[in-house]
């Protein structure tokens, strides 16, 4: 039986939806607008691409965590 890979869907600051592979993440943090009010978070991915999703960091960690476990929100 193959093994399935763990994946996230987040909405990008554009409203188009990604679907990230948790094996294709290389750091996320907090985005800040120019006025230094945080609006978000960025993904970093293993290919160089830089994704900013409109949920916050906290938020977004605790998606990572249910989505490491297998535990699905649907």
């Amino acid at each position: 039986m193959p093994k399935t890979k763990s994946a996230i869907r987040v909405k990008d600051t554009e409203g188009l939806t990604h679907i990230i592979y948790l094996d294709s993440i290389v750091s996320y943090h907090e985005r800040k607008d120019d006025k230094g009010m945080i609006n978000g978070s960025e993904i970093e991915l293993k290919n160089g691409k830089c994704v900013a999703v409109m949920i916050r960091l906290d938020n977004l960690i605790d998606v990572l965590a249910r989505a490491k476990s297998g535990i699905s929100d649907t």
